[in-house]
């Protein structure tokens, strides 16, 4: 497995040139058959990678699923928080 980090890597460039860093990165991940860590905070960054992924907190993965499912988690939790009276 190699590791990258888009989330600095990418720091200073133009949008055509990150978006010519993704489009390499994919295709290697898909030529390649690997796995790249990305640390990001960018969702949409991540939307572009991933098919799995984990959310830490001081150093601990607190959760991790797929982006939608850890979206319709989120959701629904902030949701119910939303509905409890106070």
């Amino acid at each position: 497995m190699r590791a990258a980090d888009p989330g600095r890597a990418h720091r200073g460039l133009d949008p055509l040139a990150r978006q010519q860093l993704f489009a390499e990165l994919l295709k290697f991940m898909r030529n390649e058959n690997r796995t790249i860590v990305i640390s990001s905070h960018q969702l949409a960054d991540l939307e572009r990678f991933a098919d799995h992924v984990a959310v830490m907190q001081a150093g601990q993965i607190i959760t991790h699923g797929s982006i939608p499912e850890l979206l319709d988690r989120y959701v629904q939790l902030t949701s119910s928080c939303r509905e409890i009276p106070a």
